[in-house]
């Protein structure tokens, strides 16, 4: 009986959680909910923006931690994450030694950037940045995983924009400058499908503030 009944409140049981890998609040947020619930099992996955959504409209994920914006309707979203945005260039660009970097500078250089499918929100702001600068960015590459940006960056192969959470992420080859103007910071959110949280009463204050 008192285990249905926790298991009634949410206190047991399976959590599948999606996530990008930029969003900082994961660690922090997974130890702070399992001090909470340690009889919880978490099944996290390496998931982009879109197939969260997705995931959380059929059912099949609990929580994203995924990029702003999204296509919210049906779901509960709180931000968790701002970061700023940073150029991110090979080391021996001629502007990897400078502390800021131009948007114009960009212009004739290939850009490393993700398919939109991966992340359409963020995708369309990065692309507004570009155009309210007067620009259009010369992708020549694409991937949805920013690790595989910083490498294609540190490999020489072009240049990117990405949130300053990547600073904590390995990546030789490359250095990182403020970019002028600094445009809107990308922005990371935790997310539900409203009235299927297995967690509905006390999930938010484990993975909020973190």
């Amino acid at each position: 009986m008192q285990t249905a009944q926790r298991a009634d409140r949410g206190e047991v049981g399976q959590l599948r959680i999606g996530f990008v890998p930029a969003c900082g609040a994961i660690p922090r947020g997974v130890r702070r909910f399992l001090a909470k619930y340690p009889g919880v099992r978490l099944t996290l996955r390496n998931m982009t923006t879109a197939d969260q959504v997705a995931g959380l409209v059929d059912g099949s994920l609990h929580v994203g931690f995924l990029h702003l914006p999204i296509d919210a309707r049906g779901l509960t979203v709180e931000e968790v994450q701002s970061d700023p945005m940073l150029a991110a260039l090979p080391e021996r660009h001629p502007l990897a030694r400078t502390s800021s970097v131009a948007l114009a500078s960009f212009a004739t250089e290939p850009f490393i950037g993700f398919p939109r499918a991966a992340a359409p929100g963020a995708y369309d702001a990065l692309i507004t940045i570009f155009r309210q600068a007067g620009l259009t960015a010369n992708v020549v590459h694409e991937t949805d995983s920013l690790l595989a940006r910083l490498r294609l960056v540190g490999a020489g192969l072009g240049v990117s924009l990405i949130p300053a959470y990547a600073l904590r992420l390995p990546r030789p080859g490359s250095c990182c400058a403020r970019c002028a103007p600094r445009g809107r910071s990308p922005r990371s959110a935790w997310c539900t499908r409203r009235g299927t949280f297995p967690l509905p009463s006390h999930a938010s204050s484990s993975w909020s503030g973190t």
